[in-house]
């Protein structure tokens, strides 16, 4: 039995442990044992020989017992130099033993006594001596690798076939880049020891470099079955999670590196990101904030806190983020793209031919001209996108904007702005050129609702705004149409549609040199015939004829068509009705006959709650909570037009109520919900019922990252709702997120099953019974399909939702060591995770159905 030595590793900077003490009980007759002890002076060597059949030894180091590994091997590394020997009918052949039966001696050797004897034993000491060396100039705050290369060589020349400093070489020359040289040195190493974690690491950076992702991760497991705790292999292994679009285990790792080195900037840096990508927006905010407390100059993740901040609704630290990040760095403010991407859409975009990733290329080129107004560059570029992938979303968005500016075919361009929507529903440029392309004043809505999306999907672009204003403006929601002017121009001083815009919202609203302003700046950036005629009508208001005469000349001698509509008429602005001061006897009518209006509502007696109302508005006709519950029984009446129009009625009394935008959203049944919900969380950031009704809307659109995020902020406010909960964890399996979908089963489990309707709970058992056989367990989906169909039979025949196969999984390998090395694949391109299936489900999210109705 033999108990080889471990070699100082040069890799680590760590102290050599102080004890590793291993034991040996031994059994058997003509049983051989030899130990080495080692410290970074000292090797020494000892052998010990047992003789009787029944013999036994016990040895320890400094009263410790030593404990031998399950495979008979172990490694022994102490600084101290005394070993104590018990054992019955033990007969050592080797002094300096001397133990009799029942007796134990501690006996003190010299081990630098024997390494006089052992040429091996001073080769080693010394080739330990010169890696430390190289050690030092490879961990330098700046390495010279070419050096420690050298040092490295001068200890083979000491020892050829020494594994520490083949290992060292390896790391070496994986460092400079020699991606095969580095691979042939941890190859060797691991056919001398199999048990070397630096080696299968070394082998899994160098497959990663390669981009064989599988490669990468087997290897890094390899070495994590060695040392659980191996943050190198933990941190290697993340990268490689992410890159093949497994972002949940990619997570799990970084995580692991975390729990260890609370301040890795490259673990809080990528894990940071791949919450963002998921929709977690909270805990990527976190690891954002706690990255830039370590690197506040970096440009870029500055940028990306911006984004995060942006879709979490903080639009104020959003531009604060984005206008430092730009003084830092002036390039980013040309970037096309966002940092943080869906991590949908990356998976997605791994799936692509060649063809479809050279369209992708061009199609990022004429984004570039577009930012600049380059239509030529924009049409070239998207045109060779189209005819390599004609279904490229940017592409087509182009195309339809290019159409859009030469003035050419309305129908050709929705034709075009159409595909693009189609072919990707979390393109925002898709969304913002085809409300371009949406007639002004016969398709408002469909402007705000397209200019919404384009803006949850894109928060920090300044178009998206001024065009939802545009819509707001023909709708006279001129409130909203300002609100919006104004974040673009924050986002964009430069932004001239939101000046024009403003300009229009201020004088509908009475606020005239608010608007002669706007429409000053608006000329100034732009010499259009509509803008002079627009402040025209403000100094007509004003009672400057002078200018205004001079405005109108000027726009018939840019464009006469437009000059013969003639000046802009602004009506008077609305005066507010005073508030009526009511007496507190018809205080307390209006409160008693409010509390019954509400108890009527609970019972369904509609009737007695619109006397109730009546009642009400004849003692104080702008009672906001009396003609908020008026607006609840039109609804439940399904008279939408008439539910509206009283939210309006509301809103220009009391435009801070967010309750009325909630409840028109309800009314409204489309995209333009989205909008007046985002007003109403502006308005009230705690308001669960707008999250989780936020939520189902994006859920309808197939954007499931933000539905999550949504669901995930209604259960902040409001743990208890169980509907948030159920539709996140099908958001979850849209998103192939299954291991968050589970939670989220379990948590609905935990608040009833019962609070739900028989269909749904049904419904609920049959999903689950899928999530269980996405992820292989058989027996557990079983279980859930038998309790869906007791509860419901006719579950069978209903159909459900499509959920994707969860991607990236992949196969632990066995106990790596031998057969890991034996079987290194070649160093090639790993291939595409498999495809996933569509991301749109055909089942309404729990609690939409009833309530706002379908998009």
């Amino acid at each position: 039995m033999e108990i080889e030595s471990s070699p100082i590793r040069p890799a680590t900077k760590r102290k050599m442990w102080p004890w590793v003490v291993v034991g040996l009980l031994v059994a058997g007759g003509a049983v051989a044992g030899a130990m080495v002890y080692q410290n970074a002076n000292d090797f020494g060597q000892i052998q010990v020989k047992l003789n009787e059949p029944d013999a036994q030894v016990e040895l320890k180091v400094d009263g410790k017992p030593l404990q031998l590994a399950a495979d008979k091997t172990a490694k022994v590394r102490t600084g101290e130099h005394s070993l104590e020997v018990s054992g019955t009918d033990y007969k050592p052949e080797t002094k300096p033993f001397h133990v009799k039966r029942g007796i134990t001696e501690v006996i003190q050797i010299d081990l630098r006594s024997s390494v006089a004897q052992d040429p091996a034993l001073l080769r080693a000491r010394e080739v330990a001596k010169i890696l430390a060396k190289a050690n030092t100039l490879f961990e330098a705050e700046k390495p010279n690798l070419d050096e420690a290369l050298a040092v490295v060589y001068q200890a083979l020349e000491v020892d050829a076939e020494s594994i520490d400093a083949l290992e060292m070489r390896g790391r070496v020359q994986l460092a400079k880049g020699r991606l095969e040289a580095a691979r042939e040195d941890f190859a060797r190493v691991l056919k001398a020891e199999e048990r070397r974690p630096y080696s299968f690491l070394g082998l899994g950076a160098i497959y990663y470099n390669q981009g064989n992702l599988d490669a990468c991760i087997k290897y890094c497991t390899a070495a994590l079955r060695i040392s659980p705790k191996f943050i190198p292999a933990h941190q290697q292994r993340s990268l490689a999670y992410y890159r093949k679009g497994d972002t949940v285990k990619g997570i799990a790792d970084a995580t692991a590196v975390l729990n260890e080195l609370p301040d890795h900037t490259l673990a809080l840096e990528k894990r940071g990101l791949a919450y963002g990508s998921l929709g977690e927006n909270q805990k990527a905010l976190v690891d954002l904030d706690r990255y830039l407390k370590l690197h506040p100059q970096n440009a870029v993740m500055t940028l990306a806190r911006s984004e995060i901040n942006a879709r979490l609704g903080n639009l104020d630290q959003a531009l604060k983020d984005r206008a430092l990040a730009f003084k830092l760095d002036r390039k980013l403010s040309f970037r096309v793209e966002p940092i943080i991407k869906d991590a949908v859409v990356a998976l997605q975009a791994k799936l692509l031919a060649s063809d479809q990733i050279k369209a992708g290329e061009l199609a990022i080129r004429a984004r570039e001209a577009f930012r600049n107004l380059n239509k030529p560059d924009v049409l070239k570029f998207a045109s060779e996108a189209l005819k390599l992938d004609p279904g490229n979303a940017d592409a087509n968005a182009l195309v339809a904007w290019v159409m859009l500016e030469q003035g050419e075919e309305r129908i050709k361009m929705l034709y075009h702005a159409n595909l693009a929507v189609e072919a990707d529903r979390r393109c925002a440029l898709a969304y913002l050129v085809r409300s371009l392309t949406h007639s002004e004043t016969d398709e408002a809505e469909h402007i705000v609702s397209d200019a919404t999306v384009a803006i949850h999907l894109a928060p920090l672009e300044s178009p998206a705004y001024a065009r939802r204003a545009t819509g707001f403006n023909h709708l006279l929601e001129y409130a909203q149409a300002k609100h919006d002017c104004q974040t673009a121009i924050v986002i964009n001083s430069y932004e001239a549609l939101a000046h024009f815009n403003l300009g229009y919202a201020e004088a509908m609203l009475g606020n005239y040199d608010k608007a002669l302003e706007s429409f000053n700046r608006y000329l100034g950036m732009k010499k259009d015939a509509r803008g002079h005629l627009h402040r025209a009508g403000v100094y007509l208001k004003k009672n400057d004829i002078a200018k205004a005469k001079a405005d109108m000349t000027m726009a018939e001698k840019i464009d006469t068509d437009v000059a013969e509509e003639g000046e802009t008429v602004y009506p008077e602005p609305k005066r507010a009705t005073p508030a009526i001061k009511l007496s507190e006897a018809d205080r307390a009518k209006v409160n008693k006959l409010l509390d019954g209006a509400k108890a009527s509502l609970e019972t369904n007696d509609l009737e007695a709650v619109m006397n109730g109302i009546e009642e009400i508005l004849k003692i104080d006709p702008s009672h906001t909570p009396a003609r908020l519950l008026r607006v609840r029984v039109l609804l439940k009446e399904n008279d939408q037009p008439r539910a509206i129009k009283e939210c309006n009625q509301i809103l220009s009394s009391d435009p801070e109520s967010a309750d009325a935008y909630l409840l028109r959203a309800r009314a409204h049944k489309s995209l333009k919900s989205i909008a007046d919900l985002t007003v109403a969380l502006r308005l009230k950031p705690d308001y669960a019922d707008a999250w989780e009704l936020r939520g189902h809307y994006f859920y309808e659109q197939g954007d499931f990252a933000q539905a999550r995020a949504d669901y995930t902020m209604a259960l902040k406010h409001q743990p208890e709702r169980i509907n948030s909960v159920l539709n996140r964890a099908y958001a979850n399996a849209f998103l192939a997120d299954y291991t968050h979908a589970m939670a989220d089963m379990e948590a609905v489990a935990e608040l009833g099953v019962r609070r739900l309707s028989k269909d749904e709970a049904a419904d609920f058992h049959w999903v689950w019974a899928m999530f269980h056989e996405r992820l292989g367990n058989r027996f557990e989906a079983a279980t859930q399909r038998d309790l869906a169909v007791k509860v419901n039979r006719d579950i069978v025949n209903r159909e459900l939702p499509p959920f994707p196969h969860p991607p990236g999984i992949i196969e632990e390998a066995p106990p790596p060591y031998r057969e890991v090395w034996e079987e290194i694949p070649p160093p090639s391109p790993a291939k595409p995770a498999g495809e996933s299936s569509s991301l749109r489900g055909n089942e309404a999210p729990r609690g939409l159905e009833n309530s706002p109705g379908s998009l």
